[in-house]
């Protein structure tokens, strides 16, 4: 790949040390700014409907007027501006003006050595796609383009429409075209970049530079800049560029988070550059350690940020280019461990407000601190009520409820009221009593906290007509037992549930697929052996499954999702699996808003000290979930069905050399006796709102 492609690049001058007379404000800076435009932004950029994108200094130069000169700088490329760390911009480095480039622009000739692209995962029927050796340099595998949208590679693999994107590995560039582009052929995609070229309207991709090209102005130029940037006159400068937002006299501050950091800077400018992106920090489990920021590393393919404890642990986490997006404006998550603690760190990155620090930059002397307002004591996850029944078996495992430093299915607990439930002390689980109405059980772990969890009685409702029930989700319903409980509770009550989907048999129909969460719904066409029949267009559409496949209006769905989205590489942060969830509920209640969806907490592990990191992910995630429904969203219930499995006897087990010890086989999937469990709160939130809409 060749970085020398970058369009307008000029030839560093050599200045002389009498250019550099006077008194020169260093701290000026002018910084580009990109304006965009699409004829008709309801739909997706595609050939034909080309967007423009106009930086500072469109004209071919940028006018300056100051103590009675303009100065007139010539700029064969504008200013452009990707992100806030990432914009072009003029400044005066080491006493020398000139242009530092933070943003490339590569325009396509059809000359590029495209052919067609025949990997399976690349492939649909709706499209036609291309690909050719890149030829820029970057790592970071986004930016703009004027006739396409710029997609990850995991979203090319999906998208039905024009795109454009990077290979993982940042040495291919890829672009797809929809069939009705009639582009079809290796001779057709040159022949279209060719036209478009010499016809005025390239198409150009907005790409990030690794490291900045600085290029220095002439010696006319650096006289005359010298001359209207002096300090009487640094507050009336003028300038006429409509795309030009404001001269920085005083430099762009970038003060880290003092909510999270000690300090506002590290001292170096990179390492500034990259942490000030940080919005948010989260330390589980934490003891009395102190915690530091001890390496950032990143390559042409990652990077690594590490945070190292007073005990010399080090936690990393990793993030991949190919599943990032520095122009966007929003969080990303990272999640930072270590395989030997339990402690886990959550941080929010703004990519868009970061430039990232090529290279390793180590901080080995403990001077990053992270403030201990960040060490989280949240020990205690629990709904605000969980609902009982007079059939139901709602019991739930107090150490379900525990974000601890070590396992908690062994734990001692104690409780501290009596009379109105069962507290099983071998088990650590609370059943209420029937017929009562509010409980409020008090417990401690620790002999020095008291926590609190209230149960809430429903009585039993009597439903007189069928109940429409789609059971939507993963592998906990792809096992069929769960939903098969289900029906038997309500079987019980003389209640009759008609299950809708297309899997499953005759009398247990259902939506699970083994391995599928949220985001495949949503995106995928098919993976892991099963196709998707909600995907219209490539977008979830609850209306056209229903269409298509003349199912009679749930009154029920129930949303088992969750456990693969954790795991998911590249799209689990808590944002981007909630803003999957929301797109499942909107088109459910789109198609009809009556529709009732309950809300599954994703299940726990199987617990040990080994499974102890991903019950705390899992406990934090169910936390953030049980807030985010528990209020503004009509006809949506969050069923905390985590309280409800015992950590040790609901998993599948087998009985080891033919003696009393038992071996987990699967610390994910319940057995019978969990699925039953999971049922039972099932049937009891069911029981719930219909005495709700009573």
């Amino acid at each position: 790949m060749k970085r020398n492609i970058l369009v307008g690049i000029l030839t560093t001058m050599i200045i002389t040390n009498n250019v550099l007379a006077g008194e020169v404000v260093k701290s000026t800076v002018i910084n580009g700014y990109t304006t965009s435009s699409r004829p008709n932004p309801v739909y997706n950029i595609n050939p034909y409907n080309i967007s423009t994108y106009k930086g500072v200094g469109e004209g071919g130069s940028l006018k300056l007027f100051g103590n009675g000169e303009i100065v007139e700088i010539p700029l064969e490329t504008p200013l452009y501006k990707l992100s806030e760390g990432y914009s072009d911009k003029i400044i005066n480095k080491d006493g020398v003006w000139g242009v530092e480039r933070n943003v490339g622009v590569y325009e396509f000739t059809g000359a590029e050595n495209w052919e067609l692209y025949t990997a399976n995962d690349y492939n649909n029927t709706s499209t036609v796609i291309f690909t050719c050796n890149s030829p820029i340099e970057n790592s970071i595998l986004n930016g703009l383009c004027t006739h396409f949208d710029v997609l990850s590679d995991k979203d090319m693999k999906t998208t039905i429409y024009d795109g454009i994107s990077f290979s993982t590995d940042g040495n291919k560039i890829f672009m797809r075209f929809m069939n009705v582009r009639n582009v079809t052929t290796v001779e057709n995609i040159k022949n279209f970049l060719y036209s478009q070229n010499i016809n005025g309207t390239p198409v150009k991709l907005l790409y990030f530079i690794d490291e900045p090209v600085f290029e220095a102005f002439d010696e006319d130029i650096q006289n005359k800049l010298n001359g209207i940037f002096d300090e009487d006159n640094i507050k009336n400068i003028g300038y006429t560029d409509v795309n030009l937002q404001k001269i920085e006299f005083n430099g762009i501050e970038k003060n880290l988070n003092t909510d999270i950091f000690n300090t506002y800077t590290t001292n170096d400018e990179k390492l500034d550059n990259f942490l000030t992106g940080i919005t948010d920090l989260k330390i589980y489990n934490s003891g009395d350690e102190s915690y530091f920021i001890s390496e950032v590393y990143a390559d042409s393919n990652n990077i690594k940020i590490s945070i190292k404890d007073s005990n010399n642990i080090i936690y990393t986490g990793l993030m991949s280019y190919s599943e990032l997006n520095f122009i966007n404006d929003k969080n990303t998550e990272v999640v930072l461990s270590n395989e030997k603690s339990d402690v886990i760190i959550r941080m929010q990155i703004n990519l868009s407000k970061t430039k990232v620090p090529f290279g390793t930059i180590s901080l080995n002397d403990n001077t990053i601190l992270l403030n201990d307002s960040c060490k989280t004591n949240m020990q205690v996850i629990v709904p605000e009520k969980i609902y009982y029944t007079d059939n139901g078996n709602t019991e739930v495992y107090l150490s379900n409820t525990i974000i601890s430093g070590e396992s908690t299915a062994n734990r001692d607990f104690k409780v501290y009221s009596k009379g109105e439930y069962t507290f099983n002390e071998t088990n650590n689980s609370i059943k209420p009593d029937i017929d009562n109405e509010n409980i409020v059980v008090y417990y401690s772990f620790d002999d020095k906290n008291k926590y609190s969890v209230e149960f809430e009685y429903i009585p039993k409702q009597n439903i007189d007509k069928t109940l429409n029930v789609m059971f939507l989700g993963d592998s906990l319903i792809n096992e069929e037992y769960y939903s098969k409980y289900v029906k038997e509770l309500f079987n019980n009550d003389g209640v009759k549930l008609n299950l809708i989907g297309t899997r499953g048999t005759d009398d247990n129909k259902h939506e699970g697929r083994g391995g599928w969460s949220a985001y495949n719904y949503c995106h995928s066409v098919s993976t892991s052996g099963y196709t998707n029949p909600f995907l219209n267009n490539g977008k979830f559409d609850f209306k056209y499954y229903m269409e298509q496949n003349k199912f009679e209006t749930p009154d029920y769905i129930i949303l088992n999702f969750g456990i693969n989205d954790l795991n998911l590489n590249g799209h689990n942060s808590f944002n981007e699996i909630f803003e999957n969830f929301d797109t499942i509920i909107n088109s459910i209640h789109e198609y009809n808003k009556d529709i009732n969806i309950i809300i599954n907490t994703p299940v726990l592990l199987y617990e040990t000290d080994k499974t102890n990191t991903a019950k705390t992910t899992r406990l934090v995630f169910n936390e953030v979930l049980m807030e985010r429904y528990s209020e503004g969203y009509e006809n949506v219930v969050v069923c905390p069905s985590y309280t409800v499995l015992n950590p040790r006897t609901d998993y599948k087990l087998i009985e080891q050399n033919n003696n009393d010890t038992m071996i987990v086989t699967d610390t994910t999937h319940p057995n019978i006796y969990g699925y039953k469990n999971m049922a039972d709160i099932t049937y009891t939130y069911i029981n719930y709102v219909e005495y709700c809409s009573k």
